[in-house]
């Protein structure tokens, strides 16, 4: 097979090992080197690398104090039980299913919905917390 790689250009190849989600190429190409193209491949794909889910970057703590009143959009409130808590979010057991995307309050925090679990939800914060006040004894 021929190849087009940007920042190298075209080089010839055999596909040595193909699989349900990958393949093995040994190229044939005496310019630019090996060690060229491997390194410009390594940092292609670097580039490609995108996280399904966003990465923590806040440290979870589980609270003293799990049972929250959860305050719904429609103006009802429903009993909620923390998992955890960070700075920029939590996670917690609610009593009825809410949609991504929901904007509710935890307590006095505003919230939305992005994520669901069975029973629960993880919610980020509208407005991060400060990370200094995260400890076991919030209260949202």
């Amino acid at each position: 097979m021929t190849c087009s790689i940007r920042h190298v250009g075209q080089v010839n190849g055999v596909v040595t090992f193909a699989g349900a989600e990958t393949f093995v190429v040994k190229i044939h190409a005496r310019t630019p080197s090996i060690a060229s193209i491997a390194k410009d491949l390594v940092a292609l794909a670097r580039q490609q690398f995108v996280p399904d889910t966003p990465s923590r970057v806040h440290r979870r703590i589980v609270p003293l104090r799990t049972q929250v009143a959860v305050h719904l959009p429609c103006g009802r409130t429903i009993p909620g039980k923390l998992l955890n808590v960070s700075a920029s979010g939590a996670a917690l057991y609610v009593g009825e299913p809410i949609e991504l995307g929901t904007q509710f309050r935890i307590g006095e925090t505003w919230a939305s919905v992005v994520r669901q679990f069975e029973s629960g939800v993880g919610a980020a914060f509208l407005e991060p917390l400060d990370p200094q006040s995260v400890s076991e004894h919030i209260q949202l």
